[in-house]
């Protein structure tokens, strides 16, 4: 008996553990192929999201019930426009059963997979990338920081189209480079020899490098007209 009881009991933890799912929201205005790994969708996928029992429909309730105080204002007003053209958006359980560091897993990938609106990377009006819940321990919280910065060991060896490289170069436009980035652009342009150039004592950066008559012809045309720097200076 005492075995039998234990039985239920971890099969009813089961099912309390893997509650969770990750779902997607398809705009039924834009039909096409949209494949991501694994996944194919009929229609272009604007929203991805993790939940439990009957949590994915809260975003359409929201829009249905007007409820503007919603944090994320493209959703919202996405989902509006989608029933003021009388349709409904399409909510699909991407893979359900899940533990919820599962469903948080195939929430990140997917949002990274697609790609984020706002950093015109792709049609999701996601604003985060995923993976946030009350819930986390600080060792979820962890996890979900080294996979996020796991994305750059994927590229690792890969070359990466011209469209990923301007998509990229988009979403990091306009944003202040740190001073350790700075550094490391300077040694990569320059050479690790080089790198402290212009500070007191250290030599030009080109000191010993021979000048072209191309190269020369287009410095003397730059400096015509312009007053010589030490011009005034006596030795």
């Amino acid at each position: 008996m005492i075995n039998v009881i234990n039985f239920f009991c971890l099969k009813k933890t089961d099912m309390k553990e893997n509650r969770f799912y990750t779902y997607i929201y398809l705009d039924p205005r834009k039909k096409g192929g949209f494949t991501y790994g694994k996944y194919v969708f009929k229609y272009e996928p604007f929203y991805v999201g993790k939940g439990s029992y009957d949590q994915y429909k809260y975003h359409l309730r929201e829009a249905i019930n007007r409820n503007k105080s919603s944090s994320n204002k493209h959703k919202f007003y996405k989902i509006k426009k989608i029933l003021k053209e009388n349709l409904e958006p399409i909510i699909l359980k991407v893979e359900e059963g899940l533990k919820e560091q599962e469903s948080f897993d195939l929430e990140i990938w997917l949002i990274w997979a697609i790609g984020r609106n706002d950093l015109k990377l792709g049609p999701l009006v996601n604003l985060t990338n995923g993976g946030e819940g009350d819930s986390h321990t600080n060792e979820t919280k962890e996890k979900i920081s080294k996979s996020l910065k796991g994305w750059d060991g994927y590229w690792k060896g890969k070359k990466r189209s011209k469209e990923d490289k301007y998509k990229i170069g988009s979403a990091n436009r306009g944003k202040p480079l740190s001073e350790e980035t700075k550094l490391k652009i300077k040694k990569s342009t320059l050479g690790e020899k080089n790198h402290n150039y212009g500070k007191k004592g250290q030599p030009a950066w080109n000191k010993g490098i021979p000048c072209s008559e191309e190269t020369r012809l287009k410095i003397s045309n730059s400096l015509k007209g312009s007053i010589p720097w030490n011009k005034g200076i006596k030795e």
